[in-house]
């Protein structure tokens, strides 16, 4: 047997054994989320580098993947096409979420900015951000009377660092 013939199996192997969903299409409860992102995309890379900092690939198990398609039925249910931009997919059934998050009990974030457009958590700034949200027909969320990110029209999030955070906080009360 050829190496390269053990590493492709051994790679199918752990591929098959990271997946989301079991063989049933439930979600794997040892997974916390799914990150959906695109090689050479300055947004993706900016939240893989923001999650690497936060720690988070450490204290939740964050399964991460450029292969879109064994999301797209899970997208597709909820109207939601993967369009190359990250995307996060935590599934948090027990959480008490906000109710514009129509997703449940998955929440899926879309999006991120890139380092130069990243300012203080936000997208450029918090009233840009906000006004994008506005703009986009979106519902800003609050906490403790704080602008944190905007649930667009479709329930999923849009994402800065304050929606990760949030998400972040949301699976390790509820995993």
């Amino acid at each position: 047997m050829s190496v390269i013939a053990v590493i492709v199996g051994i790679t199918a192997a752990v591929t098959f054994w990271l997946q989301p969903t079991s063989s049933t299409g439930e979600w794997d409860p040892k997974i916390d989320a799914v990150l959906i992102y695109s090689h050479g995309c300055a947004h993706c890379e900016t939240l893989l580098k923001y999650l690497q900092e936060k720690n988070a690939f450490a204290e939740i198990n964050i399964v991460r993947t450029t292969d879109p398609s064994k999301y797209i039925p899970l997208l597709s249910k909820m109207n939601i096409t993967f369009s190359g931009v990250p995307t996060l997919i935590a599934y948090l059934p027990d959480a008490n979420l906000p109710a514009e998050i129509t997703t449940k009990p998955y929440v899926i974030m879309v999006g991120f900015p890139s380092e130069s457009q990243l300012g203080d958590g936000y997208f450029s700034n918090e009233d840009f951000d906000r006004s994008h949200c506005l703009g986009a027909k979106g519902i800003p969320y609050y906490e403790d009377n704080k602008y944190l990110f905007c649930i667009l029209q479709d329930g999923t999030i849009l994402g800065n660092a304050h929606a990760i955070d949030w998400i972040i906080e949301k699976i390790k009360q509820f995993s």
